[in-house]
């Protein structure tokens, strides 16, 4: 039986990603290391978290949120930005570096939403909103290489593998996913890791993936030694292989 239009779920879900700009550094010895956490302020919970950056000012935060935009309800957020400094599950003990308020509506519909944010002079945050198909699902990947560059002057290198999510503007890109060092090989394998597919390609087998392959070094300036792109539908052709 059809359901009246009128009782319809109307709904859609949405990818939010978020940058900051001219954040406080409450770091005496280095820069901050800002996270951003959402809340819905109607029911006072939390909608989700990025990951926690180091020692910028300037976050560009590669984990999406995703949320549910109800096209009928007002649904007001809050987005509070911290200085993380250590694992606890609480943020009363991490320096605060400033709050906005908005609805996602208004999100939604600027597609990218830009203001200041309270009590923090310039500070100010940038978020965009895609549309996106839902998918549940998970993948695990696993990765190795062979006759990679030497870019170590002593040792062979140290490489690791970096993943970037496609944006829906060109040539923008989101981390999603470091893999570990692997020491001193030209042909390392790499552990598997699972990754919602979400996360990944926001649910699109076919949005482009591009996987950078670094050469690491311990002062941060790492070498690259190469990059490719691919999709989530041409890996699973290469399962096991």
């Amino acid at each position: 039986m059809a359901v009246p239009a009128m009782q319809q779920n109307l709904a859609t879900k949405v990818e939010l990603h978020i940058e900051c700009k001219n954040l406080l550094n409450k770091d005496a010895l280095s820069l901050s290391d800002p996270i951003v956490v959402i809340f819905d302020m109607d029911n006072n919970t939390e909608v989700g978290r990025t990951e926690r950056l180091s020692n910028t000012l300037n976050p560009k935060f590669g984990k999406a949120i995703f949320v549910d935009y109800k096209f009928e309800e007002v649904q007001k957020l809050k987005f509070m930005v911290y200085d993380l400094d250590n694992d606890t599950a609480s943020f009363s003990d991490d320096d605060f570096l400033g709050s906005m308020e908005c609805t996602l509506g208004q999100i939604v519909s600027a597609k990218i939403y830009s203001t200041t944010m309270s009590n923090t002079g310039k500070s100010s945050i940038m978020i965009k909103a895609d549309e996106v198909a839902e998918n549940n699902d998970a993948v695990i990947l696993s990765f190795r290489a062979t006759h990679l560059d030497k870019k170590d002057v002593v040792g062979k290198s140290d490489p690791f593998l970096e993943f970037f999510k496609e944006s829906t503007n060109a040539d923008e890109w989101y981390k999603v996913h470091t893999t570990e060092v692997v020491k001193n090989t030209l042909k390392p394998t790499w552990k598997p890791f699972s990754i919602p597919v979400m996360d990944l390609c926001s649910g699109n087998l076919d949005k482009r993936i591009k996987i950078k392959c670094w050469d690491h070094d311990f002062d941060g300036k790492h070498d690259l030694i190469g990059e490719f792109y691919t999709t989530l539908r041409q890996l699973e052709k290469f399962k096991q292989v």
